[in-house]
């Protein structure tokens, strides 16, 4: 979040003193718990992930089922039906992951929108007069 805002930022070397008693009772499960929260929430990669995904899975089943049928009119032996299912199942699988995709991106870029960020952070007005920087101030109040 200061990352997105802009603000100037240092690391500070810090060394963790051990603990004075006992175990952490926060488990891995929890951490990747909170990773992948982390992930999720300040991400769209997952969503583009999944709709790249899908359009290969789609793509290759196509491709498939092209060599099975070249592989069918050449005479070379296949097991009656087996490339049929394999081949529906997975362009059909890929189709729906692509479109599970597509409406993620939707979702994400209302959720985008509904968390009514600020396009841009102001530090500093210059070449306002005072009336003008306390009506914007009430109305930056007024707005949340």
């Amino acid at each position: 979040m200061f990352s997105w805002i802009g603000y100037r930022q240092i690391g500070v070397p810090y060394e963790c003193p051990p603990r004075y008693a006992g175990r952490s009772k926060y488990t891995i499960a929890k951490m990747v718990k909170l990773a992948l929260d982390g992930i999720v929430g300040f991400s769209d990669l997952p969503l583009q992930l999944v709709l790249n995904v899908g359009f290969f899975i789609s793509i290759v089943s196509f491709l498939y089922g092209i060599s099975a049928i070249v592989t069918k009119l050449a005479g070379v032996y296949t097991v009656p039906g087996w490339a049929t299912v394999v081949v529906i199942i997975s362009f059909m699988g890929g189709v729906q992951l692509f479109v599970l995709g597509v409406m993620g991106e939707y979702v994400a870029r209302i959720y985008d929108e509904v968390r009514r960020r600020p396009l841009y952070l102001l530090g500093e007005l210059h070449g306002f007069d005072e009336e003008k920087i306390a009506a914007l101030e009430r109305r930056r109040l007024a707005i949340r």
